[in-house]
């Protein structure tokens, strides 16, 4: 049974940890609302909201201390400003077979050095947290799960540097994680280290799953008024 088991899960994780597949919107696609956090001691540093559902896809960032199976994805981002960086949000799905996300689930936020390339792909980590105590709710519109963290201890940026974000999730399988991928797309691709479906190394996400994935998430830090609701196209604007 332990074998059959075994077999099973390699033969859907294969197939599934880019899931669920679908096409990514084309010029005219996107546009989803982002309203920031509630909160006058933060200001946002950095944003890329999720693909709106159905075109958006959830790409595997799991670790599994059971099965057990890693896999873990990176996307990177422009520090303009030296500064700590205090709280992030980010969105996620689950497959196989899919919500509620399970009892005992927390998360591990890495933050990492670059590493130019071509492609470009995270070198050094320099930071990480285990985030046990998050909020989490369910968009009914998009199928997405939201969540939002406050760091114990705040990652230290420096200005003019290109670091990379790493956000996955631990938990026993079923079912499976997956951040959802974001836009505007900056840079290279989203990165990909999964040794159980055969990526030991940082690889790109064309190489991976075909197609140049960005990831949705949003950086905090101090001071500053909240940001006025915004749609895809003027968060595009504000970062170009």
């Amino acid at each position: 049974m332990r074998l059959a088991f075994v077999i099973a899960l390699v033969a859907i994780a294969a197939v599934a940890f880019g899931a669920p597949t679908t096409s990514m919107p084309g010029p005219g696609g996107g546009g989803r609302l982002w309203v920031p956090l509630d909160d006058p001691d933060l200001m946002v540093k950095w944003v890329q909201t999720p693909v709106p559902y159905p075109y958006g896809n959830g790409l595997a960032s799991q670790r599994d201390d059971c099965y057990p199976f890693f896999a873990q994805v990176a996307d990177d981002f422009l520090c303009d400003e030296t500064g700590p960086i205090l709280a992030i949000e980010w969105w996620g799905t689950y497959w196989n077979p899919g919500p509620p996300p399970p009892a005992g689930i927390f998360f591990v936020i890495e933050f990492w050095t670059d590493n130019p390339g071509p492609p470009s792909h995270p070198e050094v980590m320099v930071y990480q947290e285990e985030c046990h105590v998050f909020t989490e709710d369910f968009d009914e519109d998009y199928q997405q799960y939201h969540y939002v963290q406050y760091f114990d201890e705040p990652f230290g940026q420096e200005a003019d540097n290109i670091y990379w974000v790493s956000i996955y999730a631990v938990f026993c399988y079923p079912p499976q994680f997956g951040w959802c991928t974001g836009e505007p797309q900056w840079n290279d691709c989203a990165s990909f280290y999964g040794p159980f479906f055969g990526y030991p190394e940082w690889t790109d996400a064309v190489t991976v799953w075909g197609e140049c994935y960005d990831m949705a998430f949003v950086l905090y830090g101090p001071g500053g008024s909240p940001v006025e609701e915004k749609t895809w196209g003027s968060i595009k604007a504000f970062f170009r």
